[in-house]
C-alpha cells in the first residue's frame, strides 16, 4: 500500500508505526486523543493518512518541519519515523496531549522530534521559533485563515524553489516556506476568507488520489498549500 502510493518506507519504520499505533490506543483510554469510533481505523485513517503528505511533497533534507496541533502526534510522529533526516517540533496548547505525545516519542527512541506544550501564535514570536522553519504541517485544526495566521511566522524567509520529484509525482511548485494543511470537505469559504485577509502569494488545493485503498474513503480529502 505505501509503495503504491509513492510512500517510501523501510521494516524498521513499518514496525514503529505499528508501536506507535499500539501506544496510541493505550494512551487513548486515558486522554482522548482520537475518536473511539477511529480506534479500529487507527492505521489507515491516522498513520497512513498522515504519510500521504509524502505521496505528494518532496521534503528537502535536513529540513526542519513544525506539527501546528499536533493532538496525538499527527501528522508528525509518523512523519519523523519515515523521514529520520529531517527535524520535527510537535506543538499543542493542551498539556496532556503533549504530555503523551513525549512519552511516544521517548519510547520510540525518536532523536528528530520534540513536543512542546504552547499556543502556536504565541510561541511562532519567540526568539527560538520565529522564522526557523521551512514547512509548517497542520491537520484541520481550526479553519484555513487561522491556521494561517498563527503559523505563518514560524517560516524562514528567502526560500529558493524546490525541484520536481517526478519519482514520486510530487506537487510540481512546491516551494519551502509553505504551510501545509489536510482539510476535506467545502473549503471555499475558508480559502475565500484567506485570500482576504492573509492575502498569501499563493493557496494551492492538491486533492488526495490514493490507490488501493478500500478499508478508509480519503475522497473529499485533500492538501491546502499556502505560501504566506
Amino acid at each position: 500500500m505505501f509503495e503504491k502510493n509513492g510512500i517510501i518506507s523501510n521494516e524498521r519504520q513499518v514496525e514503529a508505526l505499528n508501536e506507535f499505533a499500539i501506544l496510541l490506543l493505550q494512551w487513548n483510554k486515558k486522554v482522548n486523543l482520537i475518536s473511539r469510533k477511529d480506534e479500529d481505523n487507527i492505521l489507515w485513517k491516522h498513520v497512513f493518512g498522515s504519510l500521504l503528505l509524502m505521496s505528494k511533497i518532496n521534503f528537502e533534507m535536513q529540513s526542519r518541519v513544525i506539527d501546528v496541533g499536533t493532538g496525538g502526534g499527527f501528522p508528525g510522529i509518523p512523519l519523523a519515523i519515515c523521514l529520520p533526516e529531517l527535524q520535527f517540533t510537535l506543538v499543542d496548547s493542551i498539556k496532556k496531549k503533549i504530555n503523551v505525545v513525549s512519552d511516544i516519542i521517548t519510547q520510540l527512541s525518536l532523536k528528530n522530534a520534540v513536543a512542546i506544550c504552547s499556543r502556536a501564535e504565541s510561541l511562532s514570536e519567540t526568539r527560538e521559533h520565529k522564522g526557523r522553519y521551512d514547512y509548517v504541517v497542520a491537520r484541520a485544526v481550526a479553519p484555513v485563515n487561522d491556521i494561517v495566521r498563527w503559523s505563518k511566522n514560524f517560516l524562514k524567509i528567502n526560500h529558493k524553489k524546490g525541484t520536481e520529484n517526478t519519482k514520486q509525482k510530487c506537487v510540481t511548485n512546491f516551494e519551502k516556506g509553505v504551510i501545509v494543511i489536510f482539510k476535506g470537505g467545502d473549503i471555499t469559504q475558508e480559502i475565500r476568507e484567506t485570500e482576504i485577509k492573509q492575502k498569501p502569494k499563493s493557496i494551492e488545493i492538491v486533492p488526495l488520489v490514493v490507490n488501493g485503498m478500500d478499508t478508509f474513503d480519503f475522497t473529499d480529502k485533500k492538501i491546502v498549500l499556502v505560501r504566506p
